[in-house]
């Protein structure tokens, strides 16, 4: 998949990647590309009813969802992933920030996970197994 669009289309592309495409191994090559490009460009958009809105300001906002989507479909394949392979998998943020986007995502029941720093993993899976894994791990 090779994203071509013009400066005014690249938020649309960026949110059309993150919510369309299943690609939970390639999602941040395919959307990092074009947040950069709307970095570089700080493109602006305006309309007549609305005021200027420089577009650059909303990249954090975008890494955030990417990041997310892109760990609900990794939870979709993988009940276990190395800390250091999720890690590398998003290049927005440092691992703290990738564990802090998780901690959010679980407590409003968006995705079901656990990370064992003891064991260097995340354990993806329904609340069942999670507290399974929880109680029977000690």
């Amino acid at each position: 998949m090779d994203v071509q669009v013009s400066d005014i289309q690249r938020p649309i592309a960026v949110s059309k990647v993150v919510m369309t495409y299943f690609l939970p191994l390639d999602l941040a090559s395919k959307v990092q590309p074009l947040l950069a490009k709307i970095s570089k460009l700080g493109v602006k958009f305006s309309a007549s009813s609305v005021p200027e809105v420089q577009l650059s300001h909303y990249i954090h906002a975008l890494e955030k969802v990417a990041t997310l989507r892109l760990i609900q479909q990794v939870s979709q394949v993988y009940q276990t992933m190395k800390v250091e392979m999720l890690s590398k998998m998003v290049p927005f943020f440092d691992f703290p920030a990738v564990e802090r986007i998780s901690v959010d995502a679980v407590k409003h029941n968006f995705i079901a996970m656990k990370i064992d720093h003891m064991k260097g993993a995340v354990i993806f899976g329904n609340l069942v197994r999670l507290y399974t894994v929880l109680l029977f791990d000690c």
